[in-house]
Parts: C-alpha cells; structure tokens; sequence
C-alpha cells in the first residue's frame, strides 16, 4: 500500500509542468487528516500536496502558472486544518471527527454562526483588513525610507563626481559625536 502511494505521488508529481516545491506546517492528528488535507490542497496536474502525520509539515508541489501556496493553504484551511497562514473557520473545525480535532495553538479567526458561509465571509473580511493594513505599512516605510535614500544618492553623486568642497561641507553637516 505505501509503496502504491509513494508511486501515485511521484506520477502525480511527475506530471506537473512548470513546478515548484514549498514545505509547510498544517496541523491534524490522524489517516483521516491526511487524507482530507491531501486532497483538498491536490488538484490534478496543477497541485500535489503530500502531508506527513508525524511532524504535522506538508510538502506542496505545484505549477506556479496556475496556482500558488497560498491558494493551496486555503482550499486546506476551508477543509478545517490551521496551517502556517491561514485559519479554518471554527464551524469547519467543529465539525470534523472527534478523531481530526487537533490542539489548535494559532487563534481562530472566524466565529461560529451555525453555517459556513457567515464565517468564510468573516475569514475574509479577515484577510482583507490584513492586507489593507499591510498595504499602509509599505506605504508609511517607503515614505520613511525615501529621505533616507534621497540623501545617500545625493552623497554617492558628489563621491561620483569627486566633487570634494561638496564631499567636504556634507561631512560638516553630519551630527558630532
């Protein structure tokens, strides 16, 4: 039987063009964990995902034209399995078998509201706020950093000219110690 599996993963493998390979932590306990992660993040000819029960990591190979990890990681967190960048939906979680109810060590997102649907919104929601969120942070730092590298091209022009009164009043500008 492992070696049936060990050769549908290597064809399955094989078979995906333009392929890339990334390793991640999902959580889960169990067969039926595995089997539940590995097909939710597997899609023929396009992703293979292959997760290890014993230390919990998940090698993903996919073809990087048409997917990536993250579109991967939440099909996977949408099945009910917290992995390293996205939460499953309490409601999603709740409802795998007593079996699969990992310790969930990362804080869930999404609350329970008695269907998927209301905590995959709010999951995104989630996500959305996140990216926002993120989206300002660069802006603030490339701002910050502008001042930054406006002064050192300044300062690598006039080293470039060898223009030294220039070289020389910048270094009497620059603060004492």
């Amino acid at each position: 039987m492992i070696v049936a599996v060990l050769l549908s993963s290597v064809s399955s493998f094989a078979q995906i063009s333009n392929s890339k390979t990334e390793t991640v932590k999902i959580y889960g306990n169990c067969d039926k964990c595995k089997a539940t992660i590995e097909k939710a993040g597997s899609i023929k000819k396009v992703a293979a995902v292959v997760w290890n029960e014993n230390t919990k990591m998940a090698e993903i190979t996919y073809n990087s034209k048409e997917t990536n990890p993250d579109e991967i990681l939440k099909r996977i967190a949408l099945a009910g399995y917290d992995n390293e960048k996205f939460l499953a939906p309490d409601d999603v979680y709740a409802k795998l078998p007593e079996c699969c109810r990992y310790n969930r060590a990362l804080k869930p997102v999404a609350k329970s509201h008695g269907s998927n649907a209301p905590a995959q919104n709010e999951h995104s929601a989630h996500n959305h706020a996140e990216m926002a969120h993120t989206k300002e942070m660069a802006k603030q730092n490339a701002t910050e950093l502008k001042a930054v590298f406006d002064n050192y091209f300044l300062l690598k022009d006039a080293l470039v000219k060898t223009d030294a009164e220039l070289h020389h009043q910048m270094l009497r500008n620059l603060p004492k110690r």
